[in-house]
């Protein structure tokens, strides 16, 4: 039997064209936001967590170590039996809403919220929303990278506010960062990867301030929940300019169902929904986020072991002489001599951390979420 002809014939869509059709320049220049290679690894595994049927101590992306509540599983078993997946979800989410009103206490109403795909839906919305290409955003720094690379990828100018060695915030040289041409300022509270606070005080002087020169405030409060601070919600009765975004991806557990949600005055929502697709989140993940929220002791429980692992990783890191900047929060950022060295040793032991060199000027640190007991103390036996 004769072979088959085989066609050599390169695919059409491979093929060089004599015209090339580039993008705008901006998105040639844009240094895109991009999970680790670690991690899209892991991701590709059979079974999640474990590589080669080894336990992998998951370190890098400050998920939560434990699983939602049990109540989010019964929730989401039950929609996906009793909703039609062939219809779309309710575009205003008003049973989530609720549940989130009453956990705020009532300080927030239907008005001033905005579901969002995660919070790195809500940090781009808010750049789109009051940018123009001639102005800029302001980052607190070093700091979460998504805001960055959300902005530039508009074209919009992103400038940096460096914290001191210390990671300490200084009110008076912040202002002389804010110009004529800042029209967003992005704080993270607690900030992520150096654990700086923000008091109320804090707050207030920021907010005023930027309020005189007409700048939006971007309180990202994605660790709020591990920590006793005040919510800059508290504030968004005297000032016009906070944007506080939160999600569900941390403490509630929630990360794979990618919600979050903005709060502002009724005028800022408004404009910011504009920009939001009908159907950000779908119907399961609505139902998993109404049945966390209404589960606080778990996650209260679960904040507790965090709280007390880290301690105990803070403490043991201390003792063996690196620097540790500790947090309120599910992290601790550490400074080691060689990041490569410290990365591959815990990579080989089925440690996976993040290595922060690729924000300055974190060069020489690494950040490492808090696992369970048996996590750190494994990560404490190799360091």
């Amino acid at each position: 039997m004769s072979k088959p002809e085989v066609n050599h014939q390169k695919n059409k869509t491979n093929q060089k064209s004599k015209f090339e059709i580039q993008p705008a320049k901006h998105i040639e220049r844009l240094v895109p936001y991009k999970t680790s290679e670690a991690f899209r690894t892991m991701l590709r595994q059979e079974v999640f967590r474990y590589v080669n049927h080894k336990y992998v101590a998951k370190l890098d992306y400050n998920e939560s170590v434990y699983p939602p509540s049990p109540k989010v599983i019964k929730s989401v078993k039950k929609a996906l039996k009793s909703y039609p997946l062939n219809w779309y979800p309710d575009p205003d989410y008003l049973e989530l809403k609720n549940e989130i009103e009453k956990v705020h206490e009532g300080k927030v109403g239907f008005e001033n919220i905005l579901i969002t795909n995660g919070s790195c839906e809500a940090l781009a919305v808010i750049a789109k929303t009051y940018c123009n290409h001639d102005q800029e955003v302001l980052l607190i720094s070093p700091t979460y990278d998504y805001l960055r690379y959300s902005a530039e990828a508009e074209g919009i100018k992103v400038k940096n506010f460096f914290l001191d060695k210390q990671f300490r915030f200084n009110f008076d040289d912040f202002k002389k960062s804010v110009n004529k041409k800042t029209k967003v300022v992005y704080l993270v509270n607690p900030n992520n990867p150096t654990g700086t606070t923000y008091s109320v005080k804090q707050l207030k002087e920021i907010a005023a301030y930027l309020e005189s020169k007409k700048v939006i405030l971007i309180v990202d409060e994605a660790y709020l929940e591990y920590t006793n601070l005040p919510s800059a919600i508290n504030l968004m009765k005297g000032f016009s300019n906070i944007v506080v975004t939160r999600t569900f991806s941390k403490a509630y557990g929630l990360a794979n169902f990618r919600v979050g949600y903005l709060i502002s005055n009724e005028k800022n929502i408004k404009w910011m929904d504009k920009l939001i697709p009908d159907f950000p989140i779908t119907t399961i993940s609505e139902d998993a986020a109404i049945a966390a929220l209404k589960d606080q002791k778990y996650l209260l429980k679960n904040v507790a072991k965090i709280n007390q692992d880290r301690e105990l990783l803070v403490n043991g890191l201390k003792n063996k002489g690196y620097t540790v900047f500790n947090t309120p929060a599910s992290y601790i950022l550490v400074q080691v001599e060689d990041v490569e060295k410290v990365n591959n040793l815990l990579s080989k032991n089925n440690i996976v951390v993040r290595p922060k060199k690729h924000i300055y000027p974190l060069d020489n640190f690494i950040r490492i979420t808090i696992g369970t007991r048996s996590d750190c103390k494994k990560v404490l036996s190799l360091l």
